[in-house]
């Protein structure tokens, strides 16, 4: 009997570090799901801002340009 119920504790054991496993793979690939879109978005922030800017310097030089002549 003590060697039917060591067998099942290990087995028990095995299954729970198996569905422990399984739960932490699936919390990391749906950290790294909702993690994608919003490292695109930080990447896109510094380039909107750089275009913005450059939009502004030409617009600023366009109206200096045209107050001068």
């Amino acid at each position: 009997m003590n060697g039917k119920t060591s067998n099942n504790s290990a087995k028990l054991a095995a299954a729970t570090l198996a569905i422990s496993v399984a739960k932490l793979a699936a919390t990391t690939l749906i950290i790294l799901i909702i993690a994608a879109p919003l490292k695109l978005i930080a990447l896109a922030i510094p380039i909107i801002a750089t275009l913005l800017r450059r939009n502004a310097c030409k617009a600023i030089r366009g109206r200096v340009a045209s107050s001068v002549s």
